[in-house]
């Protein structure tokens, strides 16, 4: 087939057409490319990992994987542990502070592949060893194909290479597939939440909700199998035909077919590859910069998963859906400063701090200033000055520096000056 940029950008304008029947025809050519034999399944909105079997053994693997890394992890802790005393005690303190060192860099890295050590640390430990496990031969369609003709992998590399520029301008041009990317890197960074998904199911493998949501951040990560975003991956087609490389185009072109014919991703397990429709997606313009974000429904909506943006930051479903669900202990465990912050916002100030109790630290006939303690929050505390609009009798809380100490300087604060006697008007209206 002939192909062109213009029809890769059109492409790439989310969820645009869908010709299912098309794109098992192509992904069906794809495999029988690449030499490799599997199920072709559409993963459908509502799916269950407990109606798919090649899925559920598929995160039963992961699970048990994170287990054997974890112990694996603490037995190494373990044994460090052990050297820093043994070093104390032989060597004394340059020794040991190697050791605290070495601890501090491994903790290190741990916090910065995700925020909650045990599933983001064997995410990453994964990929380097994914190749390894005959059990997973499932993912390796890129390693079958170089093991049937390394020539056409390399190939494969250089044409992909050889595209990449004039790709990414496309793909700039045609943000949506930027935008769904995004959404799954969002996801994918806010591993907390995933995290504690894997610890809910590693202690109780019957919690089908967490099984559930465990298995869909499998499915949405990159750390667990090989995956394949075909925004990205058709690309490859064009740059096969740009460098005349046959026989990259040989399974190059079924992929750039799928994608044109409605396929967003797809999924490898050891039985089936499974692929997902394009998704919708929501965003805002702010200055020239799109970010995802919808007041009414989730920014990214798929058949594999909802998801749920606030000016650009992933949020829990209710957090859009039904605010009003929003409780100040949410606020106070929260992690994250941004969800944080988003969870204030949608919550009310006013509210959040009637539910939180907050103290009153000074009070002014301009208004009354509150303070609050927030342990997980940079600043350590949160203030507020309590307000009345003279014209409504409205009342509002408008958050202030955590080093403001009295109300008539809050006050004097929100309209821009640093202190009440550069403020000081003679009548509010």
């Amino acid at each position: 087939m002939r192909a062109s940029l213009e029809e890769y950008k059109a492409a790439c304008n989310y969820p645009g057409l869908l010709d299912e029947a098309q794109v098992e025809r192509c992904l069906t050519e794809y495999v029988k490319a690449l030499g490799v034999k599997r199920k072709i399944q559409r993963l459908r909105r509502g799916w269950s990992v407990f109606e798919n079997p090649a899925i559920l053994s598929h995160v039963r693997i992961i699970i048990e994987d994170i287990k054997v890394r974890g112990d694996a992890r603490d037995a190494l802790d373990a044994r460090a542990a052990r050297a820093a005393q043994a070093a104390q005690a032989a060597r004394a303190a340059q020794a040991a502070q190697a050791a605290r060192d070495a601890l501090d860099a491994r903790a290190a890295r741990a916090a910065q592949a995700a925020r909650a050590a045990r599933a983001a640390q064997a995410a990453q430990a994964a990929r380097a060893a994914r190749a390894a496990r005959d059990a997973l031969d499932a993912q390796a369609a890129q390693a079958a194909q170089a093991a049937r003709d390394a020539l056409d992998a390399l190939d494969a590399l250089d044409a992909r290479s050889a595209q990449a520029a004039q790709a990414a301008r496309a793909a700039q041009a045609a943000r949506d597939a930027l935008d769904a990317r995004s959404a799954l890197d969002a996801l994918d960074a806010q591993a907390a939440q995933a995290a504690q998904a894997a610890r809910d199911a590693l202690d109780a493998l019957d919690a089908q909700d967490a099984l559930q949501k465990f298995a869909a951040w499998c499915l949405n990560s990159r750390h667990w199998s090989w995956y394949a975003d075909l925004s990205w991956v058709s690309t490859t087609y064009l740059g096969a035909i740009q460098l005349k490389k046959s026989a990259v185009q040989k399974w190059a072109e079924p992929i750039y077919c799928a994608f044109l014919a409605g396929a967003w991703f797809l999924y490898w397990t050891k039985d089936v590859l499974f692929w997902i429709a394009k998704p919708t997606v929501h965003v805002e313009d702010i200055n020239g910069r799109r970010q995802l974000h919808s007041s009414f429904g989730p920014a990214l909506q798929s058949d594999l998963e909802d998801l749920y943006f606030w000016h650009g930051v992933l949020v829990p479903a209710n957090v859009i859906l039904d605010p009003e669900s929003i409780k100040a202990h949410d606020i106070f465990k929260e992690e994250n400063a941004e969800v944080r912050r988003v969870l204030m916002e949608r919550m009310g100030m006013e509210r959040f701090f009637f539910e939180a109790s907050a103290t009153s630290i000074h009070h002014h006939e301009v208004g009354e200033l509150y303070s609050i303690a927030l342990p997980n929050d940079p600043e350590r505390v949160l203030r507020a000055v309590r307000v009345v609009d003279p014209s409504t009798g409205r009342a509002y809380f408008l958050r202030v520096p955590p080093t403001i100490n009295r109300a008539d300087d809050a006050v004097a604060w929100t309209f821009g000056f640093e202190v009440t006697k550069e403020y000081g008007p003679l009548v509010e209206t």
